[in-house]
């Protein structure tokens, strides 16, 4: 059975929360508790006036048979008018409404947009906001290339993913980045600040 919870919303804004009881069920099961799972979401730009949220929840339970990877489900969806953080925070509060333990939900893994996340934090106060590997590398590069000419750049983007990504140990990694760190304070010394700042403050970027 699909549930449908939308109301009219400040500023004209529309939001609309469509769910199935096996997704709220599932989300529960996998997003919240000691070994909670990170609940992906992602709104989908350029189909006209409208937007279209969906979330996504990784079923550890199954394995698949050739990659050996847990399948990705599609969860609750929100179709809504407004890119702001009233529609997340309507967001949010139906899932809760649905099922008032997902206010414990742990993990959001994102891209930078503060509003979905300060939105879900309305209703999810322990909710810890992580971004996804493809958005942490958009970050990166976006910022290399703002500081950097292109040989440095790709002496510098090198080295953070192939060279880092390669290590096999955490004390590897940690000598390694020690060694990398030099080399980029001696290209620009704004790099290395500027890269930590990524990694404390990703939406910010």
């Amino acid at each position: 059975m699909i549930k449908k919870i939308g109301k009219a919303a400040l500023l004209l804004t529309l939001a609309i929360t469509l769910a199935t009881d096996t997704q709220i069920h599932l989300m529960e099961q996998f997003c919240t508790g000691e070994s909670a799972g990170i609940v992906g979401i992602d709104m989908t730009y350029n189909i006209g006036h409208n937007f279209v949220t969906p979330t996504t929840i990784r079923h550890p339970l199954l394995i698949h048979t050739i990659s050996k990877v847990e399948p990705t489900l599609l969860g609750p969806t929100l179709i809504h008018t407004g890119h702001n953080q009233h529609s997340y925070r309507h967001f949010a509060s139906s899932l809760v409404n649905l099922n008032p333990k997902l206010k414990n939900i742990s993990f959001l893994g994102s891209d930078r947009a503060l509003e979905t996340v300060n939105g879900f934090k309305i209703h999810m106060a322990s909710l810890q906001h992580i971004v996804c590997m493809k958005h942490l590398k958009d970050n990166v590069e976006s910022y290399l290339k703002s500081k950097l000419c292109d040989a440095e750049y790709n002496r510098v983007h090198y080295d953070i993913f192939t060279t880092l990504l390669d290590c096999n140990t955490e004390t590897e990694f940690k000598d390694v980045l020690e060694d990398l760190l030099s080399t980029w304070d001696s290209i620009n010394p704004d790099i290395s600040s500027g890269l930590l700042d990524i990694k404390q403050n990703p939406s910010e970027v």
